[in-house]
């Protein structure tokens, strides 16, 4: 499972996926296997963070390509739906989705992420999860997090 900030990211990550697997033999039997593999109940996907409540995988992806507005600038720190109400909730279901490793791919570190946990909870929370997923980094060795 893949999961990312937002629908339109989401979407188009989907749409590239499907681009790929339609070019790559390989990839497309690889992804067949899953689909019918116990029914299905291991298929592959791609969802918004809103979307991944009650999904549980082995490994889940996570997306949060969000960085500054030009090179050396601070990253802002208007993250959507995760600075919302809800943000901290959705971030915590998300983060113990994966039963063995979380897998990210994002354009920022926890240095950018200026949060407290009594002001922007849904921020901090994002902030504690990258934390835990460089932590893992250093312990497992591979490479969890990009950059």
């Amino acid at each position: 499972m893949a999961s990312c900030r937002e629908q339109a990211q989401a979407d188009y990550i989907n749409e590239r996926l499907q681009y790929e697997i339609a070019r790559d033999r390989v990839a497309g039997e690889y992804m067949d296997r899953w689909l019918h593999e116990r029914d299905g109940l291991e298929e592959f996907f791609v969802k918004n963070l809103e979307n991944v409540q009650g999904d549980e995988r082995d490994v889940i992806i996570v997306s949060m390509v969000y960085g500054p507005p030009s090179e050396g600038a601070k990253v802002g720190q208007n993250f959507g739906p995760i600075a919302g109400p809800t943000g901290r909730r959705s971030l915590n279901v998300l983060f113990t989705r994966a039963k063995e490793q979380i897998r990210t791919f994002t354009s920022m570190t926890p240095l950018d992420i200026a949060a407290e946990e009594t002001t922007n909870a849904g921020a901090w929370m994002l902030n504690a999860g990258w934390n835990t997923v460089r932590a893992q980094h250093w312990k497992q060795g591979p490479a969890l997090m990009a950059p």
